[in-house]
């Protein structure tokens, strides 16, 4: 069987992160290649899975991260396909390696200096060593934050709409500051990704309470981040994107029951 090759210099990588960065840019050029309804399928296994998880943990993810990767997700014009989730690594490697000349390692795989890398070869053996059940029981708990996962989405959704306000791009005020403080959170998470925002930092929401519940009413509480603000304006809350210089100098006068979402 035939196949091409596509190969993408890149010569300027960043001095942290750079397994993000390449992931990135792996990812972009796979999505200029595709065409329309296809489908890319990669070799993650169980074990993948399970450092996945363990990364995640180490950095107080919650469920949208722990939930690792996801078996099918929409990938540009089609999809990301991992049919190999749940199988473990050596198991694949049975099958490809002696009988197909067809396993490719990557050299970066025993690489110290990547998270992964050292995550891969220092503490997962160790890890299965002293219980070997744990990849395995890793991944299944990863599926289980994917449980806990959709149900907090589906509950969001409903908390969104019952905040819906008359203006389709505002929300209840009293309304939402009667919810807990991590729904109250979420909820602003979840607008934000949805407009596009970039990650909001985890004291916007507080300080949104804050100067709603102890400004006066003529004052319009508001916070803001990387040019996006949350803004409060006669019992609504509206998302703000980035405003064009002239009017974010004037932003105070800023017409906002107008605002686009």
């Amino acid at each position: 069987m035939g196949s091409e090759m596509c190969i993408r210099d890149r010569h300027d990588p960043p001095e942290s992160n750079i397994e993000e960065w390449a992931r990135e840019h792996r990812y972009a050029v796979l999505k200029q290649q595709m065409q329309a309804g296809e489908s890319i399928l990669t070799a993650h296994h169980q074990d993948d899975q399970a450092e996945t998880f363990l990364l995640a943990a180490s950095r107080a993810s919650g469920p949208a991260g722990l939930r690792g990767m996801q078996t099918a997700q929409p990938f540009g014009v089609g999809w990301l396909v991992r049919p190999a989730l749940g199988l473990r690594r050596k198991d694949l490697q049975s099958v490809l390696h002696p009988a197909h000349d067809v396993w490719v390692e990557d050299r970066a795989n025993a690489d110290p200096r990547f998270d992964r890398s050292r995550l891969r070869v220092e503490i997962m053996p160790a890890l299965e060593k002293w219980r070997p059940s744990a990849p395995p029981n890793l991944a299944r708990s990863a599926a289980l934050q994917q449980q806990i996962y959709e149900e907090q989405s589906a509950i969001l959704g409903v908390l969104s709409e019952c905040l819906q306000a008359d203006d389709p791009a505002s929300w209840k005020e009293p309304l939402w500051l009667q919810l807990p403080a991590t729904a109250q959170d979420r909820l602003l998470r979840r607008w934000a990704a949805e407009a596009g925002a970039p990650r909001m930092p985890s004291s916007l929401a507080p300080e949104l309470v804050r100067q709603a519940q102890g400004s006066a009413r003529h004052r319009t509480p508001v916070v803001s981040w990387q040019g996006w603000s949350w803004r409060i304006h006669d019992r609504r809350i509206y998302l703000v994107p980035p405003l064009p210089k002239a009017q974010a100098d004037a932003s105070d006068a800023y017409p906002v029951n107008t605002l686009p979402v």
